[in-house]
């Protein structure tokens, strides 16, 4: 059997059982391991609007410690449990993971189960996501986020206590490379929406803004000026349905600018 330990100043890591176990305990960032999307993961490079790199359902503690195993089953196919503690409290209390990843040569299936059942109003809740990247052929890839969270606390609300539905999202996208003439840039497109249920709305906004519908829309284009500078102008549209103004909408226009020194 092998056993390998690495040591930094935020975490603690463990290999064992010929490669297959690995035990990491310490500061760990939950979407480095959970709930990620290759496509939209690296804000860098690819989108920065966070509807599509992160999964905003997931009632994650912040500034905690957690447990994560990871076990791999074969080459394409393996299980990752995390267990990270309530916000100043370390305890059994906190956010609990399971998630299944299939990932052969061309694809990334993820799929993800969450409870946090810290004992406080309106944060014990559950939720499932999914996560996929499909690579079409070598110059175009696809990708599919969706997820649910559903409260098991109840909450007042209008003077009584009542369960009710949470949240929603979904986002979608394709990413494409090596133009005929320009093979190192990239263009990306997405499209996502979140859903909040009208009677939380109203209790999470005080009655004035009752969020039903959010879309996101994100397009950008990485152009490769040389091996050092990629420029990457980005344009976003968001849209809000309110009861108030059902047809807000908001453009939003940027440029990054990315440059490797080593």
């Amino acid at each position: 059997e092998y056993l390998h330990v690495k040591i930094s100043k935020l975490f603690y890591e463990t290999i064992l059982f010929s490669d297959k176990l690995t035990i990491t305990v310490g500061k760990i960032g939950f979407f480095s391991f959970f709930a990620n999307n290759i496509y939209t993961g690296n804000t860098n490079k690819q989108f920065i609007n966070e509807a599509f790199v992160k999964d905003k359902s997931i009632d994650i503690p912040k500034g905690t410690y957690a447990l994560r195993l990871n076990y791999i089953y074969s080459k394409n196919f393996y299980v990752d449990l995390g267990c990270y503690a309530a916000e100043n409290n370390v305890s059994l209390k906190g956010l609990k993971i399971i998630q299944i990843t299939y990932n052969p040569y061309d694809a990334h299936y993820r799929l993800y189960y969450w409870v946090n059942d810290k004992k406080t109003q309106d944060l014990t809740s559950h939720g499932l996501g999914m996560s996929i990247d499909k690579l079409i052929f070598s110059k175009l890839g696809l990708f599919l986020r969706c997820s649910y969270k559903y409260p098991f606390t109840t909450i007042y609300l209008l003077n009584k206590h009542e369960k009710i539905p949470l949240f929603f999202l979904y986002s979608c996208g394709v990413q494409f490379t090596a133009f005929r003439s320009r093979l190192n840039d990239v263009i990306g497109f997405a499209i996502g929406q979140s859903y909040n249920h009208i009677e939380y709305s109203l209790y999470n906004t005080n009655k004035n803004k009752s969020l039903l519908l959010e879309t996101q829309i994100e397009t950008y284009y990485n152009y490769q000026l040389n091996n050092y500078v990629t420029i990457s102008p980005t344009i976003q549209l968001i849209r809000n349905q309110h009861r108030e103004n059902p047809h807000k909408r908001l453009f939003v226009y940027g440029i990054k600018i990315n440059i490797v020194l080593f």
